[in-house]
């Protein structure tokens, strides 16, 4: 009976094992750190990881991941770190991976297992203290001097020939533009919206109404966590279809 009981428990594994969903060629090596564990023993830690900084919109895909793995039974701690550490931290293997990435992401950590679908996406403007710069039809960035945030791929690839100056968090970002060190600054507009009308209300910073770019928001898990993707991406599926991540985000909207 103690054979036949263990048998049935390699089979259920093997099962959960092969619907893994991965957008690669090849299914991700084998979970080994939750292969040693049993489900019930990995619920009673919580799973940690790491974003990028702790601006609003960051704090919205944690919340949103958050919400969502609880569904599934799992407790999350969201560790919000500076642009270079939250790089490396994700792919350290000391977390469970990343919370939100773009696409890029993965072009870099192509071992890294992309959960789709995509939750949420995050649109870039330019933020800027001049007002002709604000409502010009067109602006030459090169022209510029910029201020970006360390550690987001989509401004280090765009500004890669332009020499920007480079802030460790989202206070020291504006506080280069309102302090004139640059021309404009290139952020999540989400957040930007937000402090517009609230911390820097009065500081005279403009955005531009057309993003510059609009990206999709993945969650990535390190290879050891992999058996974990098909049931968070059900969970947030199901939160996308039924208006909850909707419902989360104009909460969030809803602080200004």
């Amino acid at each position: 009976m103690r054979r036949i009981k263990m048998l049935n428990s390699l089979i259920a594994l093997l099962f959960v094992i092969c619907q893994v969903s991965v957008t690669g060629d090849e299914l991700p090596a084998a979970p080994n750190k939750i292969q040693s564990e049993t489900f019930t023993s990995l619920k009673n830690k919580p799973l940690v990881f790491s974003a990028l900084d702790n601006s609003l919109f960051n704090i919205l895909v944690g919340k949103i991941l958050t919400e969502a793995y609880k569904a599934i039974g799992y407790e999350v701690e969201i560790s919000y770190l500076p642009g270079r550490r939250s790089l490396a931290m994700g792919h350290s293997g000391l977390l469970a991976g990343e919370a939100g990435r773009t696409i890029k992401y993965r072009a870099i950590y192509p071992d890294m297992v992309l959960v789709k679908p995509s939750y949420v996406s995050i649109d870039w403007h330019l933020f800027v203290m001049d007002e002709s710069l604000a409502v010009a039809n067109e602006v030459d960035l090169g022209a510029l001097k910029l201020g970006v945030l360390r550690g987001v791929l989509y401004t280090k690839k765009l500004t890669e020939n332009m020499n920007p100056v480079f802030a460790d968090g989202v206070e020291q970002l504006f506080n280069l533009l309102i302090s004139r060190r640059v021309d404009a600054i290139i952020f999540s507009g989400f957040t930007g919206d937000i402090l517009l009308a609230s911390k820097h209300k009065n500081s005279g910073v403009l955005k531009r109404k057309t993003p510059l770019f609009s990206e999709k928001i993945y969650h990535y898990l390190e290879p050891d966590y992999a058996v974990l993707a098909p049931f968070i991406g059900e969970s947030l599926q199901l939160m996308l279809e039924s208006g909850r991540v909707k419902e989360i985000i104009e909460q969030y909207q809803g602080i200004r």
